[in-house]
């Protein structure tokens, strides 16, 4: 939505803080570059001599501009759900601190590890997994859409459940299950599609 009506280095210019957009009319894009669609511009420049298409343009840019605001403001731009989820790729996990572990267990109760009990037994199994990459399986990969070789994220997970103690017990029963859910999560577009619609 945002490049319909944002020059492109307004929009580069913020980088990653969105809440820094600039809506200003002197960083739109000027009329005939707004982003309308292909059909309204030809049902425009065969009505364009007989009406006047400024407050066509003024009501466009009133949509887009209530619009971009209506998201900023719910755009959880605090959330770090999308950052603690990194730990699913298997060539990065170790690397994440174990609050990142804790933190996903307590958002995602449903899957059972969010009492005491349970985060304590997550942490442990994180931190044994972190420290004994070589008892770890090699993640497989595949040839991604770009050419590039990804590693089987859920291929990956599944070995590192099946992992034993000396005993016979599963090593990482919790941190499994963690993982195992994540990948599990439905995905939706309800969240924002309900914000639509209520633009």
């Amino acid at each position: 939505m945002l490049q319909n009506l944002l020059t492109k280095e307004n929009i580069l210019a913020v980088g990653d803080n969105l809440s820094c957009l600039n809506l200003q009319s002197s960083n739109q894009l000027p009329d005939e570059n707004l982003g309308v669609g292909d059909s309204t511009w030809t049902f425009l420049h065969e009505v364009e001599e007989e009406h006047d298409l400024k407050p066509f343009f003024i009501a466009v840019r009133s949509f887009y501009v209530n619009s971009i605001k209506k998201m900023l403001q719910k755009f959880p731009f605090g959330d770090t759900l999308l950052k603690d989820l990194g730990i699913l790729q298997p060539q990065k996990a170790a690397s994440y601190p174990v609050s990142t572990v804790v933190r996903l267990a307590k958002r995602f109760p449903q899957l059972g590890l969010a009492d005491s009990a349970s985060l304590d037994e997550l942490s442990e199994e994180f931190n044994d997994f972190t420290l004994s990459p070589s008892d770890l399986p090699t993640p497989g990969e595949y040839r991604a859409a770009d050419d590039e070789m990804k590693p089987k994220t859920g291929f990956y997970w599944s070995e590192v459940g099946k992992i034993k103690t000396l005993d016979g017990k599963p090593r990482f029963l919790k941190l499994f299950h963690l993982m195992a859910g994540l990948l599990t999560i439905p995905v939706s577009n309800a969240d924002s599609e309900r914000g639509f619609s209520i633009l």
